[in-house]
């Protein structure tokens, strides 16, 4: 049924006035909720669980004081000796630092969530240290964490990041050391 607006009286275009801007009334609603619930759905992906994102390791040179260049864990370095300083290593060797690399941190949570660092070798636990996050909670970018690890050099190490919140782990990442001595 087509109408003619024209021909339309009083109450009969009030009533299809009335329609119109309804509908219209309801789009926009519709248009502001669909806004609403992408703008929460973004907001929701900024605050999700933090996780683990990297997890790389340094040789420390006793002797100077300082820490490799190259990540150890990338497969690029000969590790070999590295405790009289032969191989890849710049120097004597018998410790490292493990950066662990957290994304992004937690905002708003009331518990702050723990990082721990296990380092194995021939199945026994050589390391195991953990901390909160707690101080690392105002930041809104990556966090890299540091652990020190002593009496490295010569047998091939395990090491483990886990990222809890009181006993749910929320995510872990394990890489292998390949050192070795030798003649």
């Amino acid at each position: 049924m087509k109408t003619d607006l024209t021909s339309l009286q009083g109450s009969e275009y009030r009533g299809l006035k009335s329609s119109i801007i309804m509908r219209t009334l309801v789009f926009c609603l519709e248009l502001f909720f669909l806004q609403v619930g992408v703008h929460l759905l973004e907001a929701g992906e900024n605050n999700e669980n933090p996780r683990i994102t990297d997890l790389r390791a340094f040789l420390y040179y006793d002797e100077k004081g300082e820490f490799s260049r190259q990540d150890l864990l990338s497969g690029q370095m000969a590790l070999w000796n590295v405790i009289i300083g032969e191989g890849d290593a710049e120097g004597h060797s018998g410790a490292l630092l493990v950066l662990v690399t957290v994304s992004p941190p937690v905002h708003g949570d009331l518990r702050a969530p723990s990082l721990s660092l296990s380092v194995k070798y021939a199945n026994r636990t050589t390391t195991n240290q953990e901390i909160t996050l707690r101080p690392f909670r105002s930041l809104a970018k990556p966090v890299q964490v540091p652990f020190l690890v002593y009496n490295t050099g010569c047998e091939h190490l395990e090491i483990t990041a886990r990222l809890k919140v009181g006993k749910q782990v929320l995510g872990s990442a394990s890489r292998t050391a390949p050192f070795k001595c030798g003649e």
